[in-house]
Formats: C-alpha cells, sequence, structure tokens
C-alpha cells in the first residue's frame, strides 16, 4: 500500500488544530544546531513534521555539551536547556538514534536516514521527552487507546506487537502527547 505523506500531513495537521482548538499557546523556543557534515535543507524540511508547539531558530555558534560516557560517550547532547543538536551518527560512530538529557535533545542522522519525514518524527519524538513525558509508551497507555477513534483503539488492542512500530500510530500517539503537554 502506498502512503500518500501529504495528505497523512494534512490529515495530523487538521486533527491537531481540532484537537488544540483556539487555545493560545505560547511556542517552547528551541535552538537548533546542525553538527559535522549534516545537510541542513535535511534537517529543515524533517522539522515541518514537527508541530508548531516547538518555535525552532538555527544556532550558528556550538552549544557546549554534556561529557557522557560508555556507550554515550560519543553522542553530543547539549548543557543548555531548550537545544537540540543534530549530528553525523555514523561519523561519530554512535549507538543510538536520539537522547535527551533534563530539557536538551541530540538527534544522530545516519548515512542510512533519507525520510525527511521520519528524521522528523525523531525529533519529535525526542523534544516530546525533554518535555519529560514518556514518547516511548504507546503499547502501554490505556489513556492513548482511550482517545484513538474506536476502530483504532480496537486495532492497536487487538495486536500491539504489529503497531509497536507503526509510523502512523507513532504519529498518532505523539499527537496525543503534544495535545495532553499543550492541556497542562
Amino acid at each position: 500500500m502506498k502512503i500518500n505523506f501529504e495528505k497523512l500531513k494534512l490529515f495530523f495537521l487538521t486533527l491537531f488544530a481540532i484537537l488544540v482548538g483556539s487555545k493560545k499557546v505560547k511556542p517552547v523556543e528551541i535552538g537548533i544546531y546542525i553538527e559535522d557534515n549534516v545537510d541542513p535543507e535535511f534537517v529543515k524540511n524533517s522539522l515541518c513534521f514537527v508541530p508548531h508547539y516547538w518555535n525552532f531558530t538555527f544556532l550558528t555558534e556550538a552549544p557546549k555539551y554534556r561529557k557522557m560516557g560508555g556507550e554515550w560517550e560519543t553522542f553530543l547532547i547539549p548543557e543548555a536547556d531548550d537545544t537540540v543538536v543534530i549530528f553525523n551518527g555514523t561519523l561519530r560512530n554512535v549507538k543510538y538514534a536520539g537522547g535527551a538529557t533534563g530539557k536538551s535533545v541530540g538527534v544522530s542522522r545516519f548515512i542510512t536516514d533519507t525520510s525527511e519525514h521520519v528524521f522528523g518524527l525523531r525529533i519529535w519524538h525526542e523534544l516530546l521527552h525533554a518535555q519529560h513525558i514518556d514518547a516511548d509508551a504507546m503499547i502501554r497507555c490505556p489513556e492513548f487507546e482511550d482517545w484513538l477513534e474506536p476502530q483504532f483503539s480496537s486495532a492497536l488492542k487487538d495486536n500491539k506487537v504489529a503497531f509497536e512500530h507503526s509510523m502512523q500510530y507513532q504519529i498518532l500517539f505523539y499527537n496525543f502527547l503534544t495535545w495532553k503537554l499543550i492541556k497542562r
């Protein structure tokens, strides 16, 4: 089955607007810094898939990075809150695609990352973590199941293993989490 991502994007943006309603929410200001040889256009296009709950400004100076050890030693996470660094995960030989500590985020782009949509979802996922929200809890979240339309909820309940890594359900889950974040 071929998915029309433009129609899917418009559907979720419309859904998000309906859920949020007319309540004015001041966006969280996020500084983005791009390390290594990551294509800035790829990052800008990827950010189009992240809701406007976050407002992005591109930084021109490298932030200070946290010192981490073990399997996180080469992974970059900024010290400053509300800062995201995008870096070349292949070049830095990192194990993880993303990570958040406090309110700062590191996102690695690997040589195999060619979809701006999927990369945007990765950034969105980590930004939710930076708001102290468990973006990994989709199949363990009864509140999300109740929030879904009945046909989507029953499909998820009936086969959680099949939908655990479904991009469509992840989009719904991230919308649900962002909606809850706005309602705080």
